[in-house]
């Protein structure tokens, strides 16, 4: 997302062009990472005042729908990214991927630290995805062995629903 006003843009026209009748009914979503979310989003000011994670979310959604107006909309944005879920089997990673061992062990290290693996997310060079790159491929990033799509897939279905949801 470069900006709000493109976010807000495209929401207001598939609302426009799906109108609810009497044989359907519509519901719109969103699915935006809080990380990078852009400073011109609604509530945007007031959400980086507040500091449990959770409760800043929730306020931007909340933002998020009454600036959108329609009850047909359900405001969505995820505190972490997706490869915050992979801390969820780090054993999984080790499988995958046999050779980076000592860098999965640091990746069991960060999540004992922050204790939740959707608090990891923050930073640019801290963020989970940063740091499964550089658990698998080293500090040089010059290997290219990581597969985010497929090792992704591999992992979460390793891991099940249960486990992702708790």
């Amino acid at each position: 997302m470069l900006s709000y006003i493109q976010v807000k843009t495209d929401v207001d026209l598939l609302l426009h062009i799906h109108q609810d009748s009497d044989y359907e009914s519509h519901v719109f979503t969103t699915m935006f990472d809080y990380y990078a979310l852009p400073n011109d989003f609604p509530g945007y000011a007031d959400a980086v005042t507040i500091h449990d994670p959770y409760l800043r979310v929730e306020s931007l959604e909340n933002y998020f729908k009454t600036d959108i107006k329609d009850s047909r909309f359900i405001p969505y944005i995820q505190l972490h990214e997706f490869e915050a879920l992979l801390f969820c089997g780090i054993d999984h990673l080790k499988q995958l991927y046999p050779n980076s061992i000592k860098g999965c062990q640091q990746l069991s290290r960060d999540l004992v630290q922050t204790g939740n693996p959707e608090l990891i997310d923050d930073g640019m060079n801290t963020a989970p995805s940063k740091r499964i790159i550089r658990a698998i491929e080293g500090e040089r990033h010059t290997l290219y062995r990581y597969n985010k799509p497929a090792t992704g897939k591999a992992v979460t279905k390793e891991i099940g629903i249960d486990t992702l949801r708790s």
